[in-house]
């Protein structure tokens, strides 16, 4: 009880007007006091019948019980926590794409790149209902779609992906992170992050020597095993660093998931995703448990009492 308060406490201010009708109404009730203006005190006493006269249950005293016990309902009182009944709803993934050239390799059939839309289809069909968002991101980070349950039109956008649309070479994973972060910020929802990448470099990796971001960041390899075999006619390219994209999934409070031929990869994938997103909506998801509720059934109870006949309250 020690976390007690009221969740509206600006209600409480109608206690002053509130404790002003009550002294009025009492004071407007008090038979002795009513009386005593016209009749005088010691015939006063002889004149009035005690019994049970001060224990009646007066339509005043129901009308003053009711309206301080309404006056706390509205304020919400409350004590404890609650999961919010639309969080579960509400949690939202975001998919960071890798679009630069390396993503062309063919260590993995039919492209690092191509191979990832489809595992991001796939992901999509395990997680249906789930507000996703898409981001692409080279030299500069671009929100291909914002939060959605389209599965289809995402899958179809991640499939036309391609390192030649995007405006600036390089890789800047901190621009992608960002630009996630201010989508979940705009849509007001806790999520996660998953980063399809072939690779972190030094200066990314120095870029996120600290995390600011409210979310975690799962880290998805989108290349073959180091070793794998490509075809001889395409230029080599640089083979997975496991190790750095580790390191940098443990920076961004995530774990790392490599590309396998069946579903294996998902499923991690999707477990991690879950962990994250219950971490999240129990951070931003919860909200106080309003107990005003509670008193509601009393308060119509009080007002059934305003059928017996004969009951009104007299004010004037």
């Amino acid at each position: 009880m020690s976390d007690f308060h009221f969740i509206r406490p600006y209600f409480l201010l109608a206690l002053i007007p509130m404790l002003l009708l009550t002294y009025l109404l009492l004071k407007r009730h008090n038979v002795i006091q009513l009386w005593g203006k016209v009749i005088a005190p010691h015939l006063l006493e002889h004149l009035l019948i005690e019994s049970g006269t001060k224990s009646r249950l007066r339509p005043h005293h129901i009308f003053i019980f009711a309206g301080f016990l309404s006056i706390f309902a509205l304020a919400g009182p409350t004590y404890e926590k609650e999961a919010s009944p639309f969080s579960e709803d509400q949690a939202a993934l975001v998919i960071i794409l890798k679009t630069t050239p390396s993503m062309l390799a063919q260590d993995v059939q039919p492209s690092r790149l191509s191979r990832s839309a489809q595992k991001i289809s796939d992901l999509l069909t395990k997680r249906k209902g789930t507000k996703t968002a898409l981001i692409a991101y080279a030299g500069s980070a671009h929100l291909v779609l914002p939060l959605t349950e389209d599965q289809k039109i995402l899958s179809r956008f991640a499939s036309e992906l391609d390192p030649s649309i995007m405006p600036k070479e390089g890789s800047s994973l901190k621009a992608a992170l960002d630009l996630a972060n201010k989508v979940l910020q705009e849509g007001k929802i806790p999520g996660t992050v998953l980063l399809m990448c072939d690779g972190i470099n030094q200066q990314e990796q120095a870029e996120l020597k600290e995390s600011p971001y409210p979310f975690a960041v799962q880290v998805y390899a989108s290349a073959g095993p180091p070793g794998a075999k490509a075809p001889l006619d395409i230029p080599p390219v640089q083979a997975l660093n496991e190790n750095d994209l580790k390191t940098t999934a443990q920076k961004l409070r995530g774990s790392v998931t490599k590309m396998t031929v069946n579903d294996e990869d998902l499923n991690r994938v999707n477990s991690h995703i879950e962990s994250s997103m219950q971490a999240s909506m129990k951070e931003g998801g919860e909200r106080w448990k309003d107990s005003g509720y509670v008193l509601v059934p009393f308060i119509l109870m009080l007002s059934l009492l305003w059928f017996r006949k004969g009951w009104e309250l007299n004010y004037e």
